[in-house]
């Protein structure tokens, strides 16, 4: 079973206010999602289920939809109709503190399940607060896999021009090199994201590769026009997901559920790397 990998955004209106006080965006995430838990299914609609604790920051739920499955069976010499609930979820991971958010992988879902559920997801939040004024927003991206990207700046003979795309400020992993002031320009422009173009004869792999990691750890995008050897080539970051696979998962098995929260944490910190999450426990 593979989980990939998302950063949950939380943006609260400067007229939302819970419980009559302003709260942070961790607060404002915690508090929509346990209301979202604690709704009560509804059928043909989708729902969030099995909600636990993994620590103070993690919990463990799932998430599917709620369907009627229309049967026949045989009684007593007679065919009879009926309809029954059934159901199609999978199993998610949401850190409050971080804004990182895990989905399961199942076929039966569709081929894009994670996708989807991320989408649903999303629509889900958006809709617990909505008609109480200045509701708050929320964005799911999808977290890279920067391996594949990172070897190939780190096998270019030349790196020409460098591409990273920064999305609206949100205070999770600012790198300061890029980051902080983009976020401040975003801020102040009301824009919704913006790029940024570097160019030189050579730029240095090493400044690149953390700007990578930074972007890849934020569900941002970046590419790159590389010289190998004689032959020119584009890349792009946003070529696969951050997965995190294992063998398996109960709903009702605590230390299971604590081992896989561990598998994916480690997979989140190779993605965004030491030295990005070192800067960010210095600002």
């Amino acid at each position: 079973m593979d989980f990939h990998l998302f950063r949950l955004y939380t943006f609260p209106s400067n007229q939302f206010s819970l419980f009559g006080k302003e709260r942070t965006r961790v607060e404002v995430l915690r508090t929509t999602f346990e209301r979202l838990a604690a709704k009560k299914p509804v059928d043909q609609r989708w729902n969030v289920g099995n909600a636990r604790a993994v620590n103070y920051n993690v919990t463990f739920f799932r998430i599917g939809k709620i369907r009627i499955r229309h049967g026949e069976q045989y009684v007593d010499g007679k065919f009879i109709d009926y309809d029954a609930p059934d159901a199609l979820s999978t199993y998610c991971f949401i850190d409050f503190e971080e804004g990182l958010l895990a989905i399961a992988k199942r076929s039966m879902l569709g081929r894009d399940s994670t996708q989807l559920v991320a989408h649903r997801l999303r629509e889900m939040l958006q809709r617990v607060f909505k008609g109480h004024g200045g509701e708050p927003e929320f964005e799911i991206e999808s977290i890279p896999d920067p391996v594949k990207f990172l070897q190939q700046l780190e096998d270019a003979s030349y790196i020409r021009k460098f591409f990273v795309t920064f999305l609206r400020p949100n205070p999770i992993n600012v790198d300061q090199l890029l980051t902080a002031p983009m976020n401040s320009l975003i801020k102040v422009a009301t824009a919704e994201r913006t790029h940024v173009e570097i160019m030189g004869p050579d730029l240095k792999k090493e400044v690149l590769t953390e700007i990578t990691r930074d972007a890849a750890a934020r569900g941002a995008d970046a590419s790159a026009h590389i010289v190998k050897g004689r032959r020119r080539v584009f890349i792009k970051l946003r070529e696969s997901s951050a997965t995190v696979n294992v063998a398996g998962i109960d709903s009702d098995d605590a230390d299971i559920i604590a081992d896989v929260w561990s598998k994916i944490e480690r997979s989140f910190n190779r993605v965004r790397g030491s030295r990005t999450k070192d800067r960010r426990k210095k600002r």
